[in-house]
């Protein structure tokens, strides 16, 4: 059943990823670290370990 708001999904899902994105490496500009995620995938890795292990550490603490 589509109820036609795959657009305001991706919108969301983008949106999120740019603030990953800014969060994870702050001294790169967003172009960069999109190029870097994009053609490296161990960079890539290492943006979702920082994000992910960053909120698996405080519901440890």
């Amino acid at each position: 059943m589509d109820r036609g708001h795959s657009a305001e999904n991706m919108g969301l899902f983008r949106r999120l990823a740019m603030i990953i994105a800014a969060v994870a490496d702050p001294e790169r500009g967003l172009a960069a670290v999109r190029r870097a995620a994009t053609f490296g995938t161990g960079y890539l890795k290492g943006i979702l370990v920082i994000i992910f292990c960053r909120e698996m550490s405080k519901n440890f603490s």
